[in-house]
């Protein structure tokens, strides 16, 4: 029974995680349709933006392993909600933008 909750717990994970990536290259590749596409270059496909954030992420390191630096016990709590509110609101102030073009 501990196994199957073992299992079930990381197949959850595996899932939320595959639903942030979808969520994550969704935003980038909108925010592409709406500021990039208008310069007559082409829109980009879900996997396109999930490569670019790839890209910048990994240029950028913002999302360090964070080795040497002590971590709340929750810091996870706020990883997930971070994960999950970022792209909302890139996409919201992205959204403000377009309304002054």
């Amino acid at each position: 029974m501990k196994a199957l909750l073992v299992v079930g717990g990381i197949v959850g994970i595996i899932l939320a995680l595959a639903g942030l990536v979808v969520w994550w290259a969704y935003a980038v590749s909108v925010l592409w349709l709406w500021f990039v596409t208008p310069f007559g270059i082409q829109a980009i496909s879900l996997a396109h933006a999930y490569g670019l954030t790839l890209v910048v992420s990994g240029l950028m390191s913002t999302r360090g392993l964070g080795l040497g630096v002590k971590k709340e016990k929750d810091s996870w709590i706020t990883e997930i909600c971070v994960a999950v509110i970022a792209p909302a609101m890139l996409l919201f102030f992205g959204w403000i933008a377009v309304g002054f073009m």
